[in-house]
């Protein structure tokens, strides 16, 4: 598409399939690298640092109710 100058459109046609399905193909394509590194570009750099330290802050609070969860699923089974 980018090196023979193909609009989504004639690239779809050319293939034979929906301009859709052709991007949905592109979009399944696109690696998360590819999205977040375009999401960034547009943030400014304070609010950029913010996310990353949010991020960060993050994971480990997803770690504790995932152990949580597992926890109350034990106990649970344990008084039947």
């Amino acid at each position: 598409m980018l090196k023979n100058r193909y609009t989504r459109q004639r690239a779809a046609d050319h293939l034979g399939i929906s301009l859709i399905a052709f991007s949905r193909w592109v979009k399944a394509e696109k690696g998360p690298e590819e999205k977040t590194i375009k999401n960034y570009s547009a943030l400014n750099l304070s609010a950029h640092d913010e996310l990353t330290h949010l991020r960060k802050e993050n994971e480990p609070l997803r770690r504790k109710r995932e152990l949580l969860k597992k926890a109350a699923i034990f106990f649970v089974q344990e008084a039947e």
